[in-house]
């Protein structure tokens, strides 16, 4: 049994490439349209010591993450006790602990 030669292999290996070539050099298209102004909503979380479990908030501050979508987040850190009576004051907006939040839920 003899096999035939792939003739148009060639030409759709070149066609290939040309495709990849161009959709390589194509701009990026930026996945969101940036905002045009965003009316800033201040917002302060209170942590009692630095963690890495909190690093995605650090580096979304230091980013600019919140700031893009509206939220002014400051982090401010204070004990867990204190971080309970600030949120019940209204002082603060979020805790980063949830043990410390579940105490101040529990304790009423």
């Amino acid at each position: 049994m003899t096999t035939k030669p792939l003739r148009g292999l060639p030409l759709i290996v070149a066609v290939g490439l040309i495709v990849l070539l161009a959709a390589a050099c194509a701009p990026p298209r930026p996945a969101t349209a940036p905002p045009t102004s965003v009316a800033l909503t201040t917002a302060i979380m209170s942590v009692a010591s630095p963690a890495v479990s909190g690093l995605p908030v650090y580096v979304g501050v230091q980013e600019g993450l919140f700031r893009a979508r509206g939220v002014d987040l400051t982090i401010q850190p204070m004990a867990g006790n204190i971080g309970q009576t600030a949120l019940l004051k209204g002082e603060i907006q979020f805790l980063s602990s949830p043990t410390d939040a579940i105490t101040g839920a529990a304790n009423g």
